[in-house]
C-alpha cells in the first residue's frame, strides 16, 4: 500500500498533503494532513480559557527521539529539550507551550489521539525513515544505518541507538539546511559513485549544502534507500519542501567569511580569540595577546604574557578575563587598556587562581555584578566583579570543594553550576548547610556525570 501511494506520487496523481501513512514495516512515514491532534483543532489562548483545562506542565529530559505534539518539530538536545504535561502525558516545545496552555485534555491520550500529524508547509516533520550513508572514508569503507527525519526545514540524522535495536538515538549526527541557497536534492550518476556496487546505484540520491567555513566548497552526503520509489519519495518530497520556503527568508544560516587568521603569517600558534569591538578580534597564543584589525587587515601586538590559554570579554563590565601562564592564573585587564597601550602594570592577577584548568564569566541577577566562576582542579571559586571610583576589583563570595575534578562550569539563572565526574550515580557528597548545595545527577553514558547548582 506504501509503494502504492509513493508511485503515485511520483507519477504526479498525488502530492504530500494529500497523503498520511505511517508503515514501520517499510521503513519509511510518508507523514502530512493536520498539523495537530483533532482535540487542539480548538486551541484557546490563556484568555477567555476559563472553561478549559489548564495543562501541568514539567521540563523534562527525554530518552528517546521525542517530538512535539503541537507542531510536530523534534525536540532538540541531549537534556531538557521540552516540556511534559503530567496529566495527559504529552510532549511539547517550551514556546508551544504557551501558546497552547488551556488544551489539556484531562486524560491519557490514545495512541491514534497521540500521533503526530505534521504540517505540510514545511515547518513540522514530513518524511522520516531509516536511511544508509556511507561510513567514514567514503563509500569504499560501506554503509551505516540512520535515521533521517524531514523536520523544520532540515534533514536531521541520527544513529541507531546502540541500546535499543531499530530506534534513533537522541544526539544529532547531521543537520542539513534546506533553507540555504546552495541546498540540492538530486539524483546520482554511476560516475558520482564509482565505489557503489552497480546494484545499489539506483537507490542512492545526494544532497549537499554549503559549508560555513568554506563558502566555495559544497558539502556533499550520499543516501541509500530500501528501494528505488522510496528514493524517489525522498527526492520529490524534499524539494516540494524545499519549494514552500518563503522568497524572503530568514530561516537560513548565511555563512559570509569576514576574516582568516590563515594569512597571517607571522602570527603562529594561536590558542584562543575573541571579539573585541566591531572592527578587532583580540587573539591568545603563545608570547602574547594580538588585536586584529578587520578593515585594514593588520595586526598588532598589544600585550607580553605567557601562553593566553583562553580570553574573554565581560561586556558589561568592560573587562577582560585571560587565563595565561605555564601553570595557568587568571588576570584581569581593563578593556580600555587594549586601545591605550597597556602593559602588565594594568593586569590585575588573582594569585590564589594559579592552576585554574576552566572558568566562566555571568551574572545572575538582572542589574547585578557580574561573576566569575574558577574552576582550579577539586576547587570551585566564585567571584564578584567590583568596580570603586573607576577602579576595577574583585571579592571571593564563595568557594567549594568538588568530589571530583570539575569538567565544565556554568550559570543557570540564579546558580552557578559545575559538573564533575563521579564514580557511581549513588555517589554523594556534603557541604556546609551555609553552603545550600543541592545536587542532581543524571547517568550520561559511557560516565556518570553529577551537575551541582551552587546557590
Amino acid at each position: 500500500m506504501l509503494n502504492q501511494k509513493i508511485s503515485q506520487m511520483i507519477s504526479g496523481k498525488g502530492s504530500l498533503k494529500d497523503y498520511t501513512s505511517r508503515n514501520s514495516s517499510d521503513g519509511l512515514s510518508v507523514q502530512s494532513g493536520s498539523p495537530r491532534p483533532t482535540h487542539l483543532n480548538n486551541l484557546t489562548e490563556a484568555d477567555g480559557a476559563a472553561d478549559k483545562m489548564a495543562h501541568k506542565f514539567v521540563m523534562k529530559t527525554f530518552g528517546t527521539l521525542t517530538k512535539c505534539i503541537y507542531c510536530t518539530a523534534v525536540l532538540y538536545g541531549v537534556v531538557r529539550q521540552g516540556m511534559y504535561c503530567e496529566v495527559c502525558q504529552t510532549a511539547c516545545h517550551q514556546a508551544c507551550s504557551e501558546r497552547a496552555l488551556y488544551s489539556c485534555p484531562g486524560a491519557v491520550l490514545s495512541e491514534q489521539d497521540n500521533k503526530h500529524k505534521p504540517d505540510t508547509s514545511g515547518s513540522g516533520t514530513a518524511l522520516e525513515g531509516w536511511v544508509k550513508v556511507p561510513r567514514v572514508g567514503g563509500v569504499r569503507k560501506g554503509w551505516i544505518k540512520q535515521y533521517v527525519i524531514l523536520c523544520s526545514y532540515k534533514l536531521l540524522f541520527y544513529d541507531e541507538d546502540p541500546e535499543r535495536r531499530d530506534q534513533p538515538s537522541t544526539v544529532t549526527k547531521t543537520i542539513l539546511d534546506i533553507c540555504d541557497p546552495g541546498f540540492q536534492c538530486q539524483m546520482v550518476l554511476p560516475a558520482d559513485v564509482i565505489h557503489a556496487t552497480q546494484g545499489v546505484v539506483p537507490l542512492i540520491f545526494k544532497v549537499s549544502q554549503t559549508l560555513i567555513a568554506e563558502p566555495s566548497k559544497p558539502f556533499q552526503m550520499l543516501v541509500l534507500c530500501r528501494d528505488e520509489p522510496e528514493k524517489k519519495a525522498w527526492v520529490r518530497i524534499i524539494n516540494e519542501v524545499k519549494g514552500r520556503i518563503p522568497a524572503v527568508s530568514s530561516l537560513a544560516f548565511k555563512p559570509v567569511v569576514l576574516y582568516n587568521t590563515n594569512q597571517l603569517v607571522l602570527l603562529k600558534n594561536l590558542l584562543c580569540a575573541t571579539i573585541l569591538d566591531q572592527g578587532r578580534l583580540l587573539l591568545g597564543t603563545e608570547d602574547g595577546l594580538y588585536t586584529a584589525n578587520l578593515v585594514d587587515n593588520s595586526v598588532e601586538k598589544v600585550l607580553d604574557a605567557r601562553k593566553v590559554v583562553r580570553v574573554d570579554l565581560v561586556e558589561n563590565e568592560e573587562l577582560l578575563v585571560i587565563m595565561s601562564g605555564k601553570q595557568p592564573m587568571i588576570k584581569l585587564l581593563p578593556k580600555s587598556a587594549i586601545s591605550e597601550g597597556g602593559d602588565d602594570s594594568d593586569m590585575i592577577k588573582i594569585p590564589e587562581t594559579k592552576g585554574v584548568h576552566m572558568f566562566h564569566t555571568g551574572t545572575t541577577r538582572a542589574g547585578g555584578h557580574s561573576l566569575l566562576c574558577v574552576a582550579n582542579k577539586r576547587r570551585a571559586i566564585i567571584y564578584e566583579f567590583t568596580k570603586i571610583k573607576g577602579v576595577f576589583g574583585h571579592r571571593k563570595i564563595r568557594e567549594y570543594e568538588l568530589p571530583n575534578t570539575c569538567q565544565w562550569i556554568g550559570n543557570f539563572s540564579t546558580h552557578c553550576a559545575v559538573g564533575s565526574l563521579v564514580g557511581t550515580p549513588s555517589s554523594t557528597y556534603r557541604t556546609p548547610p551555609c553552603q545550600q548545595l543541592r545536587c542532581q545527577t543524571r547517568t550520561m553514558s559511557p560516565w556518570s556525570s553529577r551537575v551541582s547548582t551552587l546557590s
